[in-house]
């Protein structure tokens, strides 16, 4: 029988919400305006909540594009539940971030390259997800590019540059 008697705290590569590197990167703070428990997951894009600065929810119906605030990142406050899946409470504080390297949840079955342009699915059973196909009014152009392929589980990463340039 193997017994492991060191343990490490690094994150595991390919986790949604966690750097893809240490390149520069901004991460603010702001609470999950989602009402339902396990709605928000990390790794997906969000928009400006109804208190715009303080919170964020999942894109909707109505939403524009300059709504865009970033990616939810993983924080020290969220648990597991005995599936292992993240629950991300309603009013829970969370990482955002605005431009960097993240690694975010994608839509399934895509092949991506390095480059390649990211969209931010608004609609359907998606949303929140990126991809790299332009999907007309279901999906939003972001400023940002795909840095690497899949990871594992529809992970990869993406460069999100400052959406105002």
């Amino acid at each position: 029988m193997l017994m492991r008697n060191n343990y490490g705290f690094q994150t595991q590569r390919g986790v949604p919400g966690t750097l893809y590197d240490m390149s520069p990167h901004t991460i603010d703070s702001r609470q999950n305006a989602e009402e339902v428990l396990g709605t928000m997951q990390f790794g997906v894009g969000v928009v400006k909540g109804d208190i715009p600065g303080s919170n964020v929810r999942l894109p909707q119906s109505g939403d524009t594009s300059d709504m865009f605030e970033g990616v939810s990142m993983g924080s020290q406050t969220s648990y597991m539940d005995m599936e292992g899946n993240f629950k991300v409470n309603p009013k829970q504080t969370i990482g955002l971030l605005r431009w960097g390297r993240p690694w975010v949840r994608v839509v399934a079955d895509l092949t991506i390259q390095y480059g390649d342009p990211v969209y931010l699915v608004v609609s359907g059973d998606d949303r929140g997800l990126f991809t790299n196909e332009d999907g007309g009014t279901d999906t939003w152009a972001i400023n940002a590019t795909f840095v690497d392929g899949l990871g594992t589980s529809n992970v990869a990463p993406i460069q999100i540059y400052n959406q105002s340039n």
